[in-house]
């Protein structure tokens, strides 16, 4: 990784810091050992600490969220707590879900995924974090919120968008048409299940600062690119001049960043800038790792399942923008980086 590029410091879920740095850290002032050492001597880091059988059914691997894994969330959110056992009728569900994942997904939760959880009052849809054992060697444990279980994908989709906006009402709103035949679980699930690929095969030049610095403390090279993120993005968090528009900064999810927030009133002038870029939604605007999360899902539902996904301002009964990002020429024309998740189904 070339030391040039811009670092920001947040975890996998990109939504939150932990224990890092106050401020971007320089090759000169930031001491990444003393720091990893730091984050290493968390529980929640290492696979002794968690019950896990190789080749195990995945099913079997819902369970409640292991203890030192939800203390380190609570770090963060500290109202958050277990929900409840999925019912007989929500397991179907996530059998369902994780059966219509691509190959490559299924292969990688197969080996890498050792528990899925399910947390009220996360603050955020999902969370995927990342685990070592003795050997160097990553895994993940997966976090979702239940409330994505009783939800089409359209729903979910819709209700992730408005969380983006101040002044969102029944009168003035984002819409989200993806269709109603898949569960929100599905959407976060196959979001979050690459997050776990780009931790294991390193898609991305990294996925978040924590894995940078594990990697320099293990004596890796980090690849300086990657043909996702080549004239694209500048660094983890900032993409090129080209694709920076004017309200980016101010895009941030669930929960506000400081003072930043976007008005619902400015929805259709951010849409309006996000169809200038590549991204396939805004959310993917946010890092390289949500770049390629967001691409992977919307390629995967419009292209492999035929299903629509159309964004739409509306005041009252009225349309006042409407957008398909996946009809974007500079969308689709990254299509074929994504060809490495279905070769193994060929």
């Amino acid at each position: 990784m070339n030391m040039r590029r811009r670092f920001l410091i947040m975890p996998v879920t990109l939504l939150v810091s932990l224990s890092l740095p106050a401020s971007e850290p320089s090759t000169q002032e930031w001491d990444y050992i003393v720091w990893i050492n730091e984050v290493l001597k968390g529980p929640e880091r290492h696979l002794e600490n968690y019950h896990f059988i190789p080749q195990s059914n995945i099913l079997s691997r819902v369970k409640e969220p292991n203890q030192h894994f939800l203390a380190y969330i609570q770090t963060v959110e500290p109202q958050a707590h277990p929900a409840e056992v999925p019912t007989q009728q929500e397991m179907g569900r996530i059998k369902e879900a994780i059966s219509l994942l691509p190959l490559l997904h299924k292969r990688i939760i197969n080996d890498r995924v050792i528990e899925i959880c399910f947390i009220e009052n996360l603050g955020s849809s999902g969370w995927t974090d990342w685990v070592i054992d003795d050997h160097g060697d990553l895994y993940c444990v997966v976090a979702f919120d239940q409330q994505t279980l009783s939800m089409d994908l359209s729903q979910w989709l819709e209700s992730r968008e408005n969380t983006c906006f101040d002044g969102v009402s029944e009168e003035t709103k984002i819409r989200i048409e993806a269709g109603t035949e898949y569960s929100g679980f599905y959407g976060i699930l196959l979001h979050e299940m690459t997050h776990v690929i780009d931790v294991v095969l390193n898609i991305t030049p990294f996925v978040e600062l924590s894995l940078y610095a594990l990697a320099l403390k293990q004596g890796k090279v980090i690849k300086d690119s990657s043909p996702f993120i080549d004239n694209v993005w500048e660094g983890p968090y900032t993409p090129t001049a080209s694709y920076n528009f004017a309200l980016r900064d101010s895009v941030t999810f669930y929960r506000p960043v400081g003072n930043r927030k976007l008005m619902v009133q400015d929805a259709a002038i951010v849409f309006d800038q996000l169809a200038a870029t590549p991204f396939a939604s805004l959310f993917a605007c946010q890092s390289w790792a949500e770049d390629l999360a967001e691409l992977v899902l919307f390629y995967h539902l419009t292209q492999k399942l035929d299903q629509p996904y159309t964004i739409s301002v509306k005041k009252g009964t009225d349309v006042i923008y409407s957008y398909r990002p996946m009809g974007n020429p500079m969308v689709a024309e990254r299509f074929p980086l994504l060809d490495m998740f279905y070769d193994s189904e060929n």
